[in-house]
């Protein structure tokens, strides 16, 4: 990402540039929206920090997990607990990863309060807002919330265009204006902005018209399109709901009407079977137990063998999403 210092993120940019262990709190955390160069930030200034100072640690909230579980399992805590205990800065980027993790979050408490007796500090990059970390527990919640709490806001659509804009120019992008204001509209961050700059990029490298309003517009149709076929829970429910008429909230919703029912369980078996996800995961994006949403897929299974519409609406899904070899392995 090509960095653009604006109103939304100049609070956490210039605090991190200015950051130092003698002045600084124990705890800062840096939060906010998805997408808006929080891990630019962070990493910029364990860049820095690095030649200047010794003891500085950088690790994802994910690394943290992972370290931890092998840990456990091979029976060497002793040395993950000083690898993460002994630094003068420990800097922990995407804190949201802990939720679920129970174990996890016990150890990084643990690691606090270490890190908090040797007078260290602690960095931490969150995506979400500080009424979000209650997965970590009241206690640990709480004393992240009494340090020092920066935000990153979203970014106006004034800010939006100034970055495509930008970024348009270092990549050699040259466009009508009213282009990169439609591209504005269209994106919430920066992340989603660069990306939908690099999707324009390369459409117009094999394009001959004139990359005007008319040229990004025709781009448009043509990505809503591809995106509405990508396998995601999303697209699945919006695709169940449109083939039972259902609006997409009945299809998560708790009602036991039989086209809803039917729909949702249709909904369900095809995210188990096309994303691949966990029955926990499914629970979490339906509003249900893992422990129904595992039965669901069970009978529904049994379900679709005896019922030819069903397996009907089931193959043209499918198709929808450009999957044949399911359908199949289900005829088999």
């Amino acid at each position: 990402m090509n960095w653009i210092s604006s109103a939304c993120n100049r609070m956490a940019e210039n605090y991190l540039k200015k950051y130092s262990l003698k002045d600084a709190p124990f705890f800062t955390l840096i939060y906010g929206s998805e997408g808006m160069g929080k891990s630019f930030l962070l990493q910029r200034c364990f860049q820095r920090l690095r030649k200047e100072e010794e003891g500085i640690l950088f690790l994802d909230a994910s690394s943290f997990v992972q370290q931890y579980a092998y840990g456990a399992q091979e029976g060497t805590l002793g040395n993950f607990r000083r690898k993460l205990r002994s630094p003068s800065l420990l800097i922990i980027d995407h804190l949201e990863f802990l939720e679920g993790k129970v174990h996890s979050i016990v150890e990084f408490y643990h690691t606090y309060e270490a890190i908090w007796q040797r007078n260290g500090r602690i960095i931490c990059g969150f995506n979400g807002k500080l009424t979000d970390l209650d997965f970590l527990g009241e206690k640990l919640a709480s004393r992240i919330r009494g340090g020092l709490a920066i935000p990153i806001l979203d970014p106006t659509e004034e800010e939006l265009r100034n970055f495509l804009d930008l970024n348009g120019k270092i990549e050699g992008i040259i466009v009508e204006e009213k282009v990169f204001d439609l591209m504005a509209q269209e994106v919430e961050n920066f992340r989603d902005a660069e990306k939908l700059l690099n999707e324009f990029s390369l459409y117009i490298q094999n394009c001959e018209d004139p990359l005007d309003e008319k040229t990004y517009l025709q781009f448009a149709t043509e990505r809503a399109k591809k995106r509405e076929h990508q396998i995601k829970p999303e697209n699945i429910v919006e695709q169940v709901g449109k083939i039972y008429q259902l609006d997409p909230q009945e299809i998560y919703g708790s009602s036991r009407r039989q086209r809803i029912s039917e729909g949702r369980q249709l909904a369900i078996f095809l995210i188990r079977e096309l994303c691949k996800l966990s029955y926990p995961a499914i629970g979490q994006i339906m509003n249900r137990s893992h422990s129904s949403i595992l039965k669901t897929c069970q009978k529904f299974e049994e379900k679709l063998k005896d019922n030819p519409q069903l397996n009907k609406h089931y193959g043209d899904l499918l198709n929808f999403f450009g999957v044949d070899e399911g359908r199949k392995k289900l005829d088999e």
